[in-house]
């Protein structure tokens, strides 16, 4: 009984990551770029000699990497990448005082950092409360 329960969970599991394959976006081609658009109008742009094609030109003139950093050529720019490195930079940026604004328990660092991680502003004193017992905790002379 053991047995077929297990291959029964173990057949669910293959199953429902098979379906995830096919949950991805329509366009699998090679994206953006000169290339993208130079054969864009080619009869059947799924086939293999046609991504070849948008591929190749898209190495050739790198144009792929500059649409992308710059938002052209059918490429966006809509900063996700660089969305996640704002927390890091501004702790980078900021540690002294916000080490300070956590020993205390708040602060204006402290307050701006929690905006920018999305605590809503009724959360943010148990976010503040929670910062100070976690530097408590970790230096004993405070």
């Amino acid at each position: 009984m053991k047995g077929r329960w297990l291959m029964a969970c173990a057949g669910m599991l293959v199953g429902l990551q098979g379906g995830t394959a096919f949950a991805v976006s329509p366009d699998n081609g090679p994206g953006c770029g000169l290339g993208k658009l130079a054969w864009a109008d080619y009869k059947t742009p799924k086939n293999i000699a046609p991504q070849v094609m948008m591929a190749t030109t898209n190495g050739t003139f790198g144009s792929q990497t500059f649409g992308i950093s710059f938002g052209t050529s059918g490429c966006t720019n809509d900063g996700k990448v660089m969305a996640g490195q704002q927390t890091n930079l501004f702790v980078a940026g900021t540690f002294d005082t916000l080490s300070e604004d956590m020993a205390k328990g708040g602060g204006e660092h402290l307050a701006a950092l929690a905006t920018l991680m999305g605590v809503p502003a009724d959360q943010q004193p148990a976010f503040f409360c929670h910062d100070a017992a976690t530097v408590s905790d970790a230096d004993p002379s405070r």
